[in-house]
């Protein structure tokens, strides 16, 4: 159900794509955040974001990269969700860049130093509990609300601020943050104290409530047809 609601998200955002690009982004299906971190920064730059199921080219995906005349790849996500085989194959005939690092914070925060490297102004944060029902909700409203405002989304283990996290931060400038989750720590807070910090916190109708944009409203419509 969750892989329906967030391949439906990725075609909705396609739709406005060139006939032909030079690059795309590649995404495996078995984790739903990797999907929603390729989101963000494909609607920063303008770049199709294209799904492997269980992390594997077939003949669709094949078709859509000759048909789109795509030079470069991006893969977003680690050999657990994309298989080596599928980069193997595809460096005969593309220029592949992977990005990924330790578990989904690494790959997100690998993603915003790629895409976002002449700095953002903003970021966008949500709790990655390992609580799927829970984490998909909430990281859809989070990747939306990153996306519409152009910012990098970044899930963060439960109640933590990783150093990792606070390095992309400083490296990138970012003056303004984002959190969507259920609630936010003291400690989260005092690490965040230089930024301008937005918290969006309850459960998924609250949260939805709470992010007024278009892109929203499409997320909610999703929801409602698939419940």
């Amino acid at each position: 159900m969750k892989k329906i609601i967030l391949t439906a998200l990725l075609l909705l955002a396609a739709v406005s794509f060139a006939q032909s690009v030079s690059s795309v982004i590649l995404v495996s299906d078995i984790t739903s955040v990797d999907m929603l971190i390729a989101k963000a920064a494909g609607e920063k730059t303008g770049m199709p974001v294209l799904v492997l199921p269980d992390g594997a080219l077939n003949d669709e995906i094949r078709t859509q990269l000759t048909s789109l005349g795509v030079k470069t790849i991006v893969l977003v996500g680690g050999p657990s969700v994309i298989k080596e085989a599928t980069q193997t194959e595809l460096e005969v005939k593309y220029s592949v860049v992977r990005l990924w690092g330790h578990e989904r914070t690494g790959t997100a925060v690998e993603v915003a130093k790629y895409f976002w490297n002449g700095g953002a102004n903003c970021v966008v944060i949500a709790d990655d509990t390992k609580d799927s029902t829970h984490d998909t909700e909430v990281q859809i409203e989070a990747s939306e609300s990153a996306s519409s405002s152009g910012c990098p989304f970044l899930p963060v283990p439960k109640g933590t601020m990783p150093a990792e996290v606070l390095d992309v931060i400083n490296s990138l400038g970012i003056k303004e943050a984002k959190f969507v989750g259920r609630e936010l720590s003291g400690e989260f807070r005092i690490k965040l104290a230089k930024l301008k910090l937005k918290e969006i916190i309850g459960n998924r109708d609250e949260i939805e409530d709470d992010i007024d944009d278009e892109e929203a409203k499409i997320v909610r419509d999703i929801f409602k047809t698939y419940r």
